[in-house]
This record gives C-alpha cells, sequence and structure tokens, in this order.
C-alpha cells in the first residue's frame, strides 16, 4: 500500500470508531454531562495523558479487561500506565 492508501484506511478506522463511541453514549448523559470522543494516535497511556494535560480534562475515565496476572504482566495496562 502507498502512503496514500495507508492513511486512508487509518482514517477510515478512526471514523469508525469514532461512529462506534458515539453510539454507546446514551442521548441523556449528554443532557448532564460535556463528553467528548476522540481517537489519538500514538502510545496509549502517553496520548491520553497528554491530551488531558493540554485541554485540562478533570477526569479520565478507563476501564479494564481483567486479565490474569501472567497476561498481564506480558501485555501490560494502559490504565495503570
Amino acid at each position: 500500500l502507498s502512503a496514500t492508501a495507508d492513511d486512508k484506511v487509518i482514517e477510515s478506522w478512526k471514523t469508525l470508531a469514532l461512529e462506534k463511541l458515539n453510539a454507546a453514549i446514551k442521548p441523556e448523559w449528554r443532557r448532564d454531562l460535556k463528553i467528548e470522543t476522540m481517537v489519538l494516535e500514538g502510545r496509549p497511556s502517553e496520548s491520553i495523558v497528554e491530551h488531558a494535560c493540554q485541554h485540562e480534562g478533570d477526569l479520565i475515565v478507563m476501564g479494564t479487561h481483567g486479565r490474569g496476572p501472567v497476561a498481564h504482566f506480558f501485555l501490560g495496562s494502559v490504565t495503570e500506565n
């Protein structure tokens, strides 16, 4: 694939991810909360913290997969980082 084709694939993935994120948010949640969805590139833990600092984020909510200790050791945890 050319760089342009790669860029188009990445952009389509980002668009799909944003659509799925927005679909998961119940409309009533948006009445009381300011909710922003975004897709960031880079090392996840660094990108999340950098974005929160730049935009004065008050709260970061993250889930966990609940992996066992062996999987956690090898795969790590964005939430912990």
